[in-house]
């Protein structure tokens, strides 16, 4: 153990061999697996996957409430001290007592409050590599693991019923005009009504029926690219903005490193983001209904769809980081 007492290794190079020999994996046949060197050009991400490449692990560091953090995952590595120090978290009790690991391998029981005090928010979760990785991601895993219930079965009910209604008002509303084309000022305010209160309506329904319960907005977040393929068939090219400010919306997510609980930047916003994606749909659709090249129930059935999904994606973040953090395992 003299090896972690050595201050010329990283702290971050004795935690994670630690973390190592938890998970009884085989080093490199010296007292200390290779250390990283330190370089600035570097992020703090990209040398934590360095160091645990070398000691067999694979490391994700993500932004999470330290009572988030499953005791199934546990060892991790939290951040203290402004990023400058480590401590290896090891066992979590009910009773708010913790067994923490320093980097120098001294173990000792810590409160859950104190150590709150001095955590940065940042954890480091780490796990044995996967002989044969699985292509398709954690978070896919994480959704497949979901066991039915019935919040589920209310969430795939409802998302089904709200593509349903958006044919079938189409169907009924082409068969009403017989397909003629006609050109007027009037359509396009006539499309952005119906899409608003289609958008206003599916809103207050789903709250009366399903609350915030969060199995249903997995469920209904994977409805999310049948919303938008729908859409672009309706509407083709003229719905394009606004299924493009949807994808910045998923970009975000995937991108973020905030997993669990954490307050996300969007929550002040939501309802400002939802509404710039509906005005996208309206100004992408309302110049081809002007110009008779597109109907305007048509227009209705894809920005309603297409603003739906906007809401969908800007009100589920909290959703979205729950599952982030069960694929970190």
């Amino acid at each position: 153990m003299k090896s972690y007492r050595n201050t010329s290794i990283p702290a971050a190079s004795r935690a994670i061999n630690l973390v190592r020999r938890h998970h009884n994996l085989p080093g490199s046949g010296v007292g200390m697996t290779p250390v990283a060197s330190d370089e600035g050009s570097r992020s703090a991400g990209s040398n934590w996957k360095r160091e645990a490449r070398a000691n067999h692990l694979r490391a994700k560091r993500r932004t999470v409430l330290l009572s988030d953090i499953p005791i199934g995952q546990l060892p991790v590595i939290l951040e203290i001290s402004g990023g400058s120090n480590f401590v290896i978290l090891k066992e979590k009790e009910k009773s708010g007592e913790c067994l923490v690991q320093f980097p120098d391998a001294r173990e000792s029981i810590v409160d859950l409050a104190r150590l709150e005090e001095v955590y940065d928010g940042t954890c480091v979760f780490l796990n044995p590599k996967d002989e044969f990785p699985n292509k398709t991601g954690g978070f896919w895993k994480a959704v497949r693991s979901m066991r039915p219930t019935g919040k589920t079965i209310k969430g795939l009910f409802f998302s089904l019923a709200v593509l349903a209604g958006a044919l079938f008002y189409v169907h009924i509303e082409s068969s009403a005009s017989l397909g003629l084309v006609r050109r007027s000022l009037i359509l396009p305010l006539m499309g952005m009504l119906a899409a608003g209160c289609a958008v206003f309506g599916l809103v207050q329904l789903r709250h009366g029926w399903m609350g915030k319960n969060r199995p249903s907005r997995v469920i209904e977040l994977g409805f999310v690219p049948h919303f938008t393929v729908t859409a672009l068939v309706l509407s083709g090219w003229a719905v394009v903005p606004l299924v493009l400010f949807n994808a910045l919306l998923v970009g975000y997510f995937l991108v973020s490193s905030r997993v669990g609980s954490v307050s996300s930047r969007l929550e002040k916003n939501r309802n400002m983001l939802v509404g710039f994606g509906f005005l996208l749909g309206i100004l992408g659709t309302a110049p081809m209904v002007m110009s008779g090249q597109l109907a305007p129930e048509m227009m209705a059935a894809s920005v309603s769809l297409g603003s739906y999904s906007s809401w969908l994606l800007a009100h589920c973040d909290r959703t979205w980081q729950t599952v982030r953090l069960v694929a970190c395992s």
